[in-house]
């Protein structure tokens, strides 16, 4: 996986300074973690689909995987219908236009038309497959652009007191910094801006930021930053002492868009299941009397129906060959049961793989160390906390709860 150095290193090696580039759509409205990662996701499905590899945002909007999944996961009208144009226009435009201006594409314009190419496959893979890694590279790049167009002491000033005066003075340098140097004039637009520039900044620090034009009256959370859905994950995480993990799951089928749950669920599977192929020569993940043949199984270590909340991360999940999924991992092909022994063994397997991953023996780095301790935590449902990543600290903790 990318690390937040690597994250540096691309963004430093450009100069997105506003009063250079005059850029005002370089964050806009639709520009939320979310809508942005669903987007890249769909970038990359259009370019692996198709030889031309330039494109508009007509393209991503109209081909059949954006089209299902979008409808899917925004619970948005069908794509082609009239009175919504403008809307999808929004919806696909503002995103690419994001990615454009970050440097992850590379942005054309012919008449009036916006051309897109890809410029970094890294990290436009980065973005598309975690939502929170969207949310960080959108942060550190807000941040980077801060500074660059000289704005972020504003900002720093900010974080420092946390109180009316300092966010007013923010507010007002931002707006006629923008009224300034790019083409945006009024109130208005830059008020929403300051918004998606403010709070991202303020939920990667535990801070206020802005609601309804006016300074928070909490602490920003990640939820706010998410386009018009509640989130699976933090709602699950309210789960009360006495109801069990699959009653709960069960209850929050109506609060939430489980379409979108299965989509991530299918696309870290689709991003596993590629990379297994192509840097572990389709092997499974664990190796014993049952894995003769190709990995075709992406398959959870903790199940989906009681951990909702580790559906979508990759370090919960293990590539399997068919048999070791349906006679070992679930018993007599019952996929409602699970083998405690055996998922032992997934589970010292996969951290194993983690490891060399991250030491870089096995492709580039898609794992995070941190992650797959937070997903023994929530299999385990323990407060799990390990600095350095400190593998053999792990392994003891595996071992003694299968004792």
């Amino acid at each position: 996986m990318i690390s937040t150095n690597d994250i540096n290193v691309f963004l430093n090696s450009n100069n997105y300074d506003i009063r250079k580039s005059g850029n005002a759509r370089w964050l806009d409205q639709k520009v939320t973690y979310d809508v942005s990662s669903i987007i890249a996701d769909c970038v990359l499905n259009y370019i692996d689909s198709n030889e031309n590899s330039e494109f508009t945002s007509s393209d991503i909007w109209h081909s059949e995987y954006t089209a299902n999944n979008i409808l899917a996961i925004f619970n948005k009208p069908d794509v082609n219908e009239q009175k919504m144009k403008n809307e999808y226009d929004k919806f696909f435009s503002q995103p690419l236009l994001f990615l454009a201006s970050s440097k992850v594409l590379t942005l054309t314009k012919k008449g009036k038309r916006n051309f897109y190419k890809l410029n970094n496959r890294d990290m436009l893979e980065f973005i598309a497959t975690r939502e929170y890694n969207s949310f960080t590279f959108t942060t550190m790049y807000i941040e980077k652009v801060m500074r660059d167009s000289d704005l972020w002491p504003e900002f720093e000033n900010f974080f420092v007191n946390q109180d009316k005066d300092s966010y007013n003075k923010l507010k007002e340098s931002f707006g006629n910094f923008l009224r300034e140097y790019t083409p945006i004039n009024g109130e208005l637009e830059p008020n929403r801006i300051f918004t998606k520039v403010i709070n991202p900044l303020a939920v990667s620090r535990r801070k206020y930021g802005t609601k309804g034009g006016h300074i928070s009256k909490s602490i920003i959370s990640l939820s706010d930053l998410q386009y018009n859905q509640p989130n699976f994950r933090d709602l699950h995480t309210k789960k009360p002492k006495d109801t069990s993990r699959s009653d709960w799951a069960t209850q929050l089928n109506q609060s939430v868009n489980i379409l979108r749950t299965t989509y991530q669920i299918g696309k870290v599977k689709k991003f596993l299941h590629n990379y297994n192929k192509e840097y572990r020569n389709n092997q499974s993940e664990i190796l014993d009397n049952w894995s003769v043949g190709s990995a075709t199984q992406m398959h959870h270590i903790f199940p989906v129906a009681d951990y909702p909340e580790i559906s979508d991360v990759i370090e919960n999940l293990i590539a399997l060959t068919p048999t070791q999924h349906l006679t070992k991992a679930h018993p007599n092909n019952n996929t409602q049961r699970i083998d405690k022994s055996y998922q032992k063994s997934l589970l010292l397997s996969k951290l194993a793989n983690i490891k060399d991953n991250l030491s870089g023996k096995t492709g580039p780095k898609i794992y995070d160390f941190q992650q797959f301790v937070n997903v023994v935590a929530t299999g385990f449902d323990v407060d799990l906390s390990i600095e350095n990543d400190d593998y053999e600290i792990l392994i003891n903790i595996i071992n003694q709860y299968y004792i």
